[in-house]
């Protein structure tokens, strides 16, 4: 399968915590993103997209509330042998 980049504007605190993933931990986030959005049913009426954004504006608040750096999101991803499954 092809694949283009995409821009998504973020909280700079995400930026920074995706600025340290490792390229395999990246895969991991882009397929889980694709996969997500291609599973839903998207059309002009669907909130999708925003629904989508939405979720991660909520995560990253709720991360940063309770003091997830990037250090020690770059911890998590490291806790099984392969990364996060």
């Amino acid at each position: 399968m092809s694949k283009e980049t995409i821009t998504l504007e973020v909280s700079k605190e995400t930026a920074k915590m995706v600025a340290a993933l490792t390229s395999y931990q990246r895969e991991k986030i882009d397929t889980l993103f694709d996969i997500w959005l291609r599973g839903r049913s998207y059309d002009n009426n669907d909130n999708s997209v925003a629904e989508l954004l939405s979720l991660m504006d909520e995560t990253a608040k709720y991360a940063e509330k309770k003091g997830l750096t990037p250090e020690k999101m770059e911890g998590l991803f490291d806790k099984t042998p392969n990364g996060f499954q």
